[in-house]
């Protein structure tokens, strides 16, 4: 069959690319004859002239083209206002079976819904390989399978740690895991490296000494502090983590005051782990605007006291703790 349409999860689409380019030593080709399109930034006329173009000192040339098909997608707002344009397209199904025998021509896209009436009409006419992400239930293996292809092992509490933290975003869990196994060599993956190691697992740890300032448990946010800077995190880092998630409190409490539903919650704080979406609006909920603010002026005023040389930095931080839980 002439061309392939690889869809689903965005990360394992283009992996799937990735492979189908090597494996077919696609990647060899000049650059002249690699042509990359993304919807709607093409019309079917212009990618029929680029897929008839005879190939520049080669036997093949190849043309990638993404978000076409979703485009179209019953479910997408896109594809409701692209309702006329979509007569266009109607030919491209007819042309796969007079494109050139040079031109491998690869669709890429993401999710797509059974009833999109092109992906009806492209099935038959070219190779289809669909790219599902794994359901929760099978996240767990999923991650064990690329560790395991990278040459190692993780323990129970280790993946357990990994997707609480992570949750299903399969091209962050793929980073982290590249990290994780290229630090620990031939060992397995522990609870440890997780929690030295994966960014959303460390930044955890400010959440609760966050919680702990919040809730004015002074005692319980020093240990935390101190456990911390035991990891090896610099007293600015801290500071400058705590900052950080005030400010995040800050833009959830404006988001809820504007009535912004949960769903775009992540999308608008910028933030993909839910974990950190679920944590920020719980703290969001046990402060005011007026101990936010408060916060905020101890964090500059300990910021002040170490870059001053007033205060060492573990006193710095004892203080600020000491002054944050003051006021109720």
């Amino acid at each position: 069959m002439p061309g392939a349409l690889i869809y689903g999860d965005p990360f394992l689409a283009e992996e799937g690319l990735a492979k189908l380019v090597k494996d077919r030593g696609f990647g060899d080709l000049l650059e002249s004859n690699c042509h990359r399109f993304s919807y709607p930034n093409v019309t079917l006329e212009q990618l029929k002239l680029t897929c008839d173009a005879m190939p520049f000192l080669s036997t093949t040339r190849l043309v990638i083209v993404r978000n076409l098909l979703s485009s179209f997608d019953s479910r997408s707002k896109q594809g409701d206002s692209n309702k006329g344009t979509t007569s266009s397209w109607k030919g491209l199904s007819d042309y796969l079976s007079v494109m050139p025998d040079s031109t491998e021509l690869i669709f890429v896209d993401g999710f797509l819904n059974s009833n999109n009436w092109m992906l009806r009409d492209l099935r038959g006419k070219t190779k289809i390989e669909s790219c599902p992400a794994p359901r929760r239930s099978d996240l767990a293996l999923w991650i064990r399978q690329r560790v395991s292809d990278r040459g190692s092992r993780i323990s129970p509490s280790a993946l357990t740690l990994l997707i609480h933290h992570v949750g299903s975003d399969l091209r962050t869990l793929d980073s982290e895991i590249e990290k994780l196994t290229l630090f620990v060599g031939e060992r397995p993956i522990g609870e440890s490296n997780v929690l030295a190691l994966v960014s959303d697992v460390r930044e955890a740890n400010i959440f609760v000494a966050v919680d702990a300032v919040i809730e004015s448990k002074g005692d319980l946010a020093l240990r935390l502090i101190q456990k911390i800077r035991l990891g090896g995190a610099g007293a600015m880092y801290v500071l400058s983590m705590i900052g950080r998630q005030l400010r995040l409190v800050t833009l959830v409490k404006e988001l809820q005051e504007d009535q912004t539903p949960y769903s775009d919650m992540g999308k608008r704080l910028q933030i993909k782990s839910d974990f950190v979406v679920q944590k920020t609006i719980s703290q969001a909920k046990l402060v005011s605007w007026k101990r936010i603010m408060f916060l905020y002026d101890q964090v500059l005023a300990a910021d002040q006291r170490i870059k001053k040389g007033i205060l060492d930095e573990d006193l710095a931080l004892e203080l600020f703790v000491t002054e944050a839980v003051g006021l109720d």
